[in-house]
């Protein structure tokens, strides 16, 4: 008995990138601004990040609908005379947008006194960290970037969601070398690999994760309704704690339980970044 195989079809990295830049012109992002996110999307899904590609446009795209996302939003940067440290008001527009163009007044600040920080309040989801620094290294510089995120995960002991995976990255230029990128969750795993288990119903791995009683579980579903554990144990803990304090209470943005998620359609995240 021959099993029918279902058929594919492919595309190039470069049709998905065409195809996610109109889509997001469609909905009013201005042009530079969807081929940016494009851009961070599809290199996300290139380099094996499938949680943080392009499955998540469907989400960014019903925030812009629901209004609490803004496709246009009025970026703001506000820097004091002679000072290295800055801060960008996002104004609720989309994280890999404000994100980008936080990492670009820090570069500028950069040039100017040696080092540049510039940390942003009212942003949103901003894709894999490691985004932002390759645009430092690209200018021959090391950057680094941090957020906090929404609790999905228990600190060290605990059985209930309180902390972010709040992610960390780093990167460093080595001339005629390819440069050092490093880019973490302070999580086992990043909580967006749980979501992309639960969508496809497969299992985890054990130990990414508790169910909403505090017990370990392999279920992905299961997981979704718990929580996803910190590496390393109170180690993970402690760096999600302070790149909170870093992200969010540094920046006057949202931090801890107040930030909000994705998929509540009735408020902006005010999620915080930082970038130096």
């Amino acid at each position: 008995m021959s099993v029918e195989k279902k058929s594919e079809t492919r595309f190039s990295h470069k049709e998905i990138h065409q195809w996610v830049a109109d889509i997001l012109r469609k909905v009013d992002v201005p042009d530079e601004d969807a081929i940016e996110v494009a851009e961070c999307l599809v290199k996300a899904d290139l380099q094996g990040i499938d949680s943080h590609g392009v499955t998540r446009l469907p989400v960014y795209l019903k925030r812009m609908r629901e209004g609490v996302t803004k496709a246009r939003p009025d970026i703001t940067f506000d820097c004091a005379p002679g000072n290295a440290m800055g801060l960008v008001d996002g104004d609720n527009g989309l994280g890999i947008v404000v994100g980008s163009k936080a990492m670009s007044h820090a570069i500028c600040l950069a040039d100017k006194f040696g080092i540049g920080g510039v940390g942003v309040k009212n942003s949103h989801h901003f894709g894999p960290a490691g985004h932002y620094v390759r645009k430092a290294v690209s200018q021959g510089k090391i950057g680094l970037a941090t957020c906090n995120v929404p609790s999905v995960m228990a600190p060290f002991g605990g059985g209930k969601a309180f902390l972010g995976t709040n992610p960390l990255a780093v990167g460093i230029p080595a001339k005629k070398y390819p440069p050092l990128i490093f880019d973490m969750a302070t999580s086992i795993v990043a909580h967006g690999k749980i979501i992309w288990a639960a969508q496809r119903k497969e299992p985890i791995p054990a130990g990414w994760a508790i169910d909403e009683n505090g017990n370990p579980t392999t279920d992905s579903a299961a997981a979704m309704k718990g929580c996803v554990l910190p590496f390393g144990g109170p180690k993970g803990s402690a760096l999600s704690l302070i790149f909170d304090i870093l992200s969010g209470v540094l920046t006057g943005a949202a931090y801890g339980k107040n930030i909000g998620t994705q998929v509540d359609f009735s408020r902006a995240q005010n999620i915080g970044h930082l970038f130096i």
